[in-house]
């Protein structure tokens, strides 16, 4: 029974600072006024800001995983913004997790649990309508 307490993992744990990532996507992308125009939100994000807003809503609504909370430590979590444009970057320019990591200081293991959750959303909210 010893051998189980003596074994050590080597993780190491980097700090995130999510919510002045957070302040800054905001500023760049969601603000009146942000720092880019509606044109380059359409172009990175492939989409208009109306859509993105009711997909935000949609999946916010269909799935509590999108729901921005706080941590044990009282830390805000990710928020939906962040959670969806990790995901619609991965989908929008064929990124790996470790762009996540980059740009949105979201780790690789979250980004891909991200998507998953994201995938499943999309198909379950939008099969209907959209995709047949």
């Amino acid at each position: 029974m010893g051998w189980f307490f003596r074994r050590s993992y080597t993780h190491t744990y980097k700090a995130k600072d999510r919510e002045l990532m957070d302040i800054r996507l905001k500023a760049q992308y969601f603000t009146d006024p942000c720092k880019y125009e509606p044109n380059i939100f359409r172009r990175r994000y492939r989409m208009q800001p109306c859509v993105f807003d009711r997909m935000m809503c949609d999946l916010a609504n269909y799935d509590s995983y999108f729901v921005q909370t706080r941590d044990a430590c009282g830390s805000l979590n990710l928020s939906t913004k962040q959670k969806l444009t990790c995901a619609m970057r991965m989908l929008a320019y064929g990124i790996t997790t470790d762009f996540c990591d980059d740009y949105l200081d979201i780790a690789k293991t979250t980004a891909f649990e991200i998507f998953e959750h994201f995938k499943k959303a999309i198909w379950n909210v939008y099969h209907e309508t959209y995709l047949y």
